[in-house]
């Protein structure tokens, strides 16, 4: 008994710092929160900083996930992963505009158009003009990309269970709803953020407004 009230204490805690908190976002914390108290994560001055850490661990497991699609699609035509992420995205939204899906990666309009004109000169895209906007075009797999999509998701699977089957079920779920919750609030703030500088976006993102001095980059613009 004396466990299950420290287990609804807590909730109610949670709740009182974050609003409103669902119970399986409140059991996915508290597991995560309980890991942590169990394996504390010990930083010394000579160490990096937390988020320090966080982002080189997360740069390394994009660098690794990025070494094994290299290898699962060396067999395979396609010898670009960006270039087999975007035929991925085409054969998910279907007939999308050439900048939905430039914007859906956050690639700039120059890499995301060369990336299409690519695949559109090897055959595996199409483009057509948009019937209802003629400043634009649309774009889908031809035969020979959904072949190519077809024959490569297997081995893609490959990856991701290389990348990720050392977490149990917990963990990756519990990895995944943290990852998501950034993801959200990234997204949320990209297209207010995608044109500034690092200190603007990081005043943004501290509730500390903009300065005026801050300067922006030009080719995040609009695309066909």
């Amino acid at each position: 008994m004396d466990e299950l009230v420290k287990l609804v204490n807590s909730y109610a805690a949670y709740r009182e710092k974050e609003g409103d908190l669902t119970v399986e976002a409140f059991c996915r914390r508290y597991v995560a929160d309980m890991e942590v108290q169990q394996h504390p994560i010990q930083l010394s001055d000579q160490e990096l900083s937390l988020e320090a850490r966080l982002a080189r661990a997360v740069g390394r497991l994009s660098r690794f996930a990025e070494i094994y699609s290299k290898k699962a699609l060396s067999s395979l035509q396609v010898k670009n992963i960006d270039d087999f992420v975007y035929i991925g995205t085409i054969g998910h939204l279907g007939y999308p505009k050439k900048i939905e899906v430039i914007q859906a990666h956050m690639t700039e309009v120059t890499t995301g158009t060369a990336i299409i004109a690519r695949l559109v000169e090897a055959g595996w895209v199409e483009e057509h003009p948009d019937a209802n906007d003629a400043r634009s075009k649309r774009i889908r797999l031809t035969a020979s990309g959904t072949k190519l999509l077809q024959t490569a998701s297997p081995e893609m699977r490959k990856v991701a269970r290389t990348t990720f089957d050392a977490l149990s079920d917990s963990e990756a779920r519990t990895f995944l709803y943290i990852a998501e919750k950034l993801e959200r609030i990234h997204t949320e703030m990209y297209s207010d953020c995608k044109n500034l500088e690092i200190e603007a976006i990081y005043q943004k993102m501290y509730g500390k407004g903009i300065p005026e001095s801050i300067s922006v980059s030009s080719d995040w613009g609009d695309g066909e």
